[in-house]
């Protein structure tokens, strides 16, 4: 199953601190942080296909 990040227009939190005492990287700070990098990536991808042209 394939799964179109463009569609995705909910966020479910549902927090015990489990997460945290696993050591997963699921705070706020965290998401925010992936966030911001795959934008970075699509930023960069986007410039390295104009350079393209």
């Amino acid at each position: 199953m394939q799964i179109n990040l463009n569609e995705i227009n909910r966020l479910i939190v549902i927090g015990n601190g489990f997460d945290l005492q696993c050591g997963l990287k699921s705070q706020y700070k965290d998401f925010f942080n992936d966030i911001f990098k795959i934008e970075d990536i699509k930023k960069k991808q986007s410039l390295d296909q104009m350079k393209k042209i």
